[in-house]
Parts: C-alpha cells; sequence; structure tokens
C-alpha cells in the first residue's frame, strides 16, 4: 500500500504553504495518517475537515508521495474549483495534458456539461485514481456544491475524491453518510500522539526524550500540530533547562513546566495571525471578545460582546470548526481550545490593552446574576480581582453549592504567595478546601494558620476564626 516511504517520526524540510508551519519546527512523516486516507478510498468520497494549523495539506502531500495509486494534488491557490480538479488529474496523469475535453470546460459550464466531460475523462483513466483537492472553503459556491453532488453521485469507480478544507462544504454529507458514500477524517484524526510530539522532540535534537515531556506537551495544545510545534519551538535549546525533573516542585511536574511555559513570541503572533487572518472581521472581533470566557454560551456572548447577533456568531465559528469544543449534548455551552484561546487572548491585549479586564469582570456579573458563584470567581480572579473572588469564596463555606466544585484546582485560582500573606485568609482558604472535599491541603493552610495565630492574644479575631475553622475540620473528618 505504501511505497518508498520513511519511517514515523523521521523528518522531512518543511514544505512552505502548509497550515501547520509555525518556522523552523520539522515536519514528520505521519505514517498512521497516511495509512487512514488509504483505507479512506475503500469509498468514493473523502472529507478531511479540521481548522487551521492540523496539518491537513501536509497530509494529503505526503499521501501522494507514499501512495502505489495515481494520485494527484491541487493546492488552495488556484481559484477556480474545476480548475483545480483538472490541474489534479493532469498530476496524476501527465499524458492527459493535451485532452481537449478537460481544456474546454471553464466557469460558468452548465452543469451537465461539467459532469458529463468529467465523468468520461475520469472513466477512461487507467488504474485507481485519486484527486485531493486542497483549501476549498473559498472556492465551493451553490453551483459548484451542484455540479460535485452530481459528480459525487455518478462518480466512476476507478476515481476516488479527497476534499480539503476547514468548514462544513454546502454537500448532502448527512445524505452520503447513510448511504456509505464518505469517510470523514476530522480533528480528532489528525491531531499530534504523545508518540508523535515524542518523534518531533527526537528530530529537533533533544536527544533522550522524556515520555512525561512529549504527553504534558500533547495535552496542552490538546493535540493540535501547530500548537505542538509552536511549543516545540518555545522550549529552551535543552528540555532539561525547563524547572526541574518531573517530579521536582509542585504535584503536577512536567504539566506544571509546559503550562508555564513561555511561547516563542514571534511564532505564537504569526500562528494568530495565519489563524485570525483567515476569518471575517466581524467574526475576528468575536473571537477577540469572547477568548477571555472559559466556557461560553449564547447569552454570555451576547452580554460580554454586546451583541444581539452573538449567538449567529456563535454558530458560524462552530460551523467553521474554529477550535470550539461542546462541553455537553444540547449544544449549549463550549469551550475553545485551550491554547488557542491563549492565542487570542495575547492578541486581545496587544490590541486592546486591557479590554480582557473589562470583559472578565462583566462576564463575571453575567454568571454571578445567574448565581453561578463559580463561573463569577473565575472569572474574578483571571481579571486580577482575587480579593472580591475570595470574598465569594468565604463568605459561606458550608454553602451547598461549593459542593459541586470538588473538581476545581483552587490554588490556580488562588496562588498561595497570595493566600500566605494574610492568616485570616490562609483560614478561610483551609476551611473552604476542607468543606471541598481537600483535606490534605485543608490540613497545610490550617496548620501554617495556627502557628502564626497561636502568639495573638486571646481575644484577638483571628484566635475565635482558628477556633471555628478547627471545629469545622473535626466535623468534615467527622472527629466528635
Amino acid at each position: 500500500m505504501l511505497h518508498g516511504g520513511q519511517q514515523q517520526g523521521e523528518s522531512q524540510s518543511p514544505r512552505s504553504g502548509d497550515p501547520g508551519e509555525v518556522g523552523a519546527a520539522p515536519v514528520l512523516t505521519r505514517v498512521d495518517l497516511v495509512e487512514r486516507l488509504h483505507r479512506a478510498l475503500t469509498r468514493p468520497l473523502t472529507l478531511v475537515r479540521a481548522p487551521s494549523g492540523y496539518g491537513k495539506t501536509e497530509a494529503v502531500q505526503q499521501f501522494c508521495a507514499h501512495t502505489d495509486l495515481h494520485a494527484g494534488w491541487a493546492p488552495a491557490e488556484r481559484d477556480w474549483f474545476w480548475g483545480r480538479f483538472t490541474h489534479a488529474l493532469h498530476r496524476a496523469h501527465p499524458g492527459l495534458a493535451d485532452h481537449d475535453d478537460l481544456d474546454r470546460l471553464a466557469p460558468g459550464s452548465p452543469d451537465g456539461v461539467v459532469v458529463d466531460t468529467l465523468c468520461r475523462v475520469a472513466g477512461s483513466l487507467p488504474g485507481t485514481t485519486a484527486v485531493l483537492l486542497d483549501g476549498l472553503d473559498p472556492v465551493v459556491d451553490a453551483a459548484v456544491a451542484r455540479q460535485l453532488t452530481l459528480l459525487v453521485e455518478r462518480l466512476p469507480p476507478q476515481l476516488r475524491l479527497v476534499l480539503v478544507s476547514r468548514g462544513e462544504l454546502p454537500l448532502p454529507t448527512g445524505r452520503w453518510r447513510a448511504q456509505g458514500r464518505v469517510t470523514e477524517i476530522g480533528p480528532a484524526d489528525l491531531r499530534f500522539s504523545p508518540h508523535e510530539t515524542a518523534a518531533l522532540l527526537a528530530a529537533r535534537g533533544a536527544g533522550r526524550v522524556d515520555p512525561d515531556l512529549a504527553r504534558a506537551l500533547t495535552d496542552r495544545a490538546e493535540g493540535w500540530p501547530a500548537g505542538v510545534e509552536l511549543l516545540v519551538r518555545s522550549l529552551p535549546t535543552d528540555p532539561a533547562d525547563l524547572a526541574g525533573p518531573a517530579d521536582a516542585a509542585g504535584t503536577g511536574g512536567r504539566a506544571d513546566e509546559v503550562a508555564a511555559l513561555p511561547l516563542d513570541e514571534c511564532a505564537a503572533r504569526a500562528l494568530t495571525a495565519r489563524t485570525l487572518g483567515a476569518q471575517e472581521p466581524e467574526v475576528q472581533a468575536f473571537l477577540l471578545t469572547t477568548s477571555v470566557l472559559g466556557r461560553l454560551c449564547a447569552d454570555l456572548c451576547r452580554f460580554v460582546t454586546e451583541r444581539r447577533d452573538a449567538g449567529r456568531l456563535l454558530r458560524q465559528v462552530e460551523e467553521a470548526n474554529l477550535f470550539l469544543v461542546p462541553l455537553d449534548d444540547e449544544g449549549t455551552w463550549f469551550r475553545y481550545q485551550r491554547l488557542f484561546a491563549e492565542l487570542v487572548r495575547d492578541e486581545l491585549e496587544r490590541r486592546h490593552p486591557g479590554a480582557g479586564r473589562l470583559l472578565r469582570r462583566r462576564a463575571a456579573s453575567w454568571f454571578a446574576d445567574r448565581e453561578d458563584p463559580h463561573g463569577a470567581v473565575l472569572q474574578l480572579s483571571a481579571a486580577g480581582d482575587l480579593g472580591e473572588a475570595f470574598s465569594i469564596v468565604s463568605t459561606d463555606p458550608y454553602d451547598a453549592g461549593w459542593g459541586a466544585l470538588v473538581g476545581t484546582d483552587w490554588s490556580r485560582v488562588f496562588p498561595p504567595s497570595w493566600v500566605a500573606d494574610d492568616p485570616v485568609r490562609m483560614l478561610q482558604f483551609g476551611a473552604f478546601l476542607g468543606r471541598n472535599g481537600r483535606l490534605d491541603e485543608a490540613t497545610h493552610w490550617l496548620d501554617r494558620a495556627g502557628a502564626i495565630v497561636a502568639d495573638r492574644p486571646d481575644d484577638h479575631p483571628a484566635r475565635h476564626l482558628l477556633v471555628a475553622a478547627q471545629a469545622m475540620w473535626h466535623g468534615v473528618t467527622l472527629h466528635a
């Protein structure tokens, strides 16, 4: 099935024009992905759809380089759809260069002429031919979609189509899916695995690759190939120069180190510009404004952006496959992929310094109005309003509403250095952690605060708070 290919993890020179390219990071031959494309061609049509930076172009180029089939790839630079199609056929079969029927096709040709000509030419081809068409979002209009639908449903058995786009194309995909005509390859198929990230590190010259580092890089980027390449480029020359060994300071190990890794500014800005630049101005503005939201829904977006059509824009972002991750089965709540949101937030701060804080405070008020203290606290703390956020947390640690928040890492919300500045705050934080089931962390803060408060006079308010916290702690641990 494959020929002349490199093994998984071997590097090639980066090809210009690949949307996943971030600069000097090497490109890997993704053997598993090439095999996935081969398996997809058991059906007449394959749709490859993913956001910018998922390496779609590189994947189809590698397929063409490693397949035994007649395969032709047409890049996104050619404007007319059927011009791309005939260009790909010429690359798959150079002998077609003088085919008069293809030469007579032109924009505006009747549907029947286009489809009959392509079916007749394709039906005369030897062997199996794969036509791979890249960057189709701007060129598949209603007329092309109509012609393409006719072609797919009359496709000669020796012809296979691979259509590559960022968003959903206006095609009857649901019907074809039910008929078994189409294979779909999406972001889940294109994401980097930790193994591929390790191969990228090795190709960069990292020597012995720490698997925990590869996993942490993959997790931070959520497998987004361009994001992984950006993180790899942002590493110190020697990855050992990170904060320390995997089990050093903090419980998160490599994950904490990678989470704190500053991004290479030039590469990050280039990737952001490439990702945002392909969008319409109103979509860019929507992405910038809503990037501060850890989770978002249409009503929250309307409130924060002050746009009545925010729901429409949210759906447009979803349909365009712009790094939106659903959080429920109803399609109400979403989040952005974390690294993408981080890049866009940085761009928001560059364009509009201080805007992020104002937007976060606006979001906090939306959550507070809906009696969602968790959402309000996260937005206020991210805005730097730690005191106001902490006042919500410490008002009533017995409130049953906080019981559902056991999974929140409160030490990331309220930095330990900030908590340690005030023994009363330490006691309140320890009591709150105990109520949320974080018993070891609660013990740490209560013991630290107790050592400080023990020197205070008996009638000092902090002493009374210590007694209350200790009583609460014994209640939590069921120590009568």
